[in-house]
């Protein structure tokens, strides 16, 4: 019954990644951590992340250029992946729970409190933001509601908002789990259990987007 609870879980992730371009880990990870520790899914979930975004980067022949700011905070958020990494390595599973609740009260509590005018940020918040989301994305797999609350006071459009979020996940995950592969994270007794998870969102993502076309 659990392997039947966990594929829903992940279709139904899977789903919203496809459709909305971000959320797979927002869904999938607290009804997840019921059945695995943060350790143990949270990799997984960084890999499924990077298929779903590098299919999406794919599928974009035309996306617009991204702009010096943008880069720059994809740019330090692929750096503070690394930091990550080993945060989750050392911190014990259940502070790491208890950091995802309040980050989650937390962005809740921003999302509607947050001033709805543009804003125009500097160059340095750009940095700051990236590496803050970069470490988010490696230490607890959490990087779609954080960097929508931020892009969402920017001057940024559909079509950028969209491929802006692909290439930050595919530059922090890849960052991401090659840092889980160095400290021991990733190895041969539980990869053949990731790549199965990974698998599984390969289907249930690529039937997103079928869903998608006209």
């Amino acid at each position: 019954m659990d392997f039947y609870i966990i594929l829903i879980i992940i279709a139904i992730a899977s789903l919203i990644k496809g459709i909305t371009g971000f959320g797979f880990a927002m869904v999938a990870l607290p009804p997840l951590l019921f059945y695995y520790s943060p350790v143990d899914i949270i990799p997984v979930l960084v890999m499924c992340n990077l298929f779903a975004s590098f299919v999406m980067i794919l599928q974009k022949r035309d996306y617009p250029r991204l702009g010096k700011k943008i880069n720059q905070m994809i740019i330090y958020g692929t750096i503070f992946a690394i930091f990550g990494a080993l945060i989750l390595k050392n911190v014990p599973g259940t502070t790491l729970k208890f950091i995802l609740g309040i980050l989650f009260i937390a962005m809740t509590i921003i999302s509607l409190i947050r001033p709805k005018h543009i804003r125009q940020y500097s160059l340095t918040s750009y940095k700051i933001i990236g590496g803050i989301i970069g470490l988010l994305t490696s230490s607890i797999s959490v990087s779609g509601p954080p960097l929508v609350l931020f892009l969402q006071t920017t001057n940024i459009d559909n079509k950028q908002f969209r491929i802006t979020f692909a290439w930050f996940n595919v530059f922090t995950a890849s960052i991401a789990v090659a840092g889980y592969a160095i400290a021991g994270l990733i190895h041969k007794n539980t990869l053949p259990k990731k790549l199965f998870h990974v698998l599984i969102l390969i289907i249930t993502f690529v039937a997103s987007l079928m869903l998608l076309i006209p």
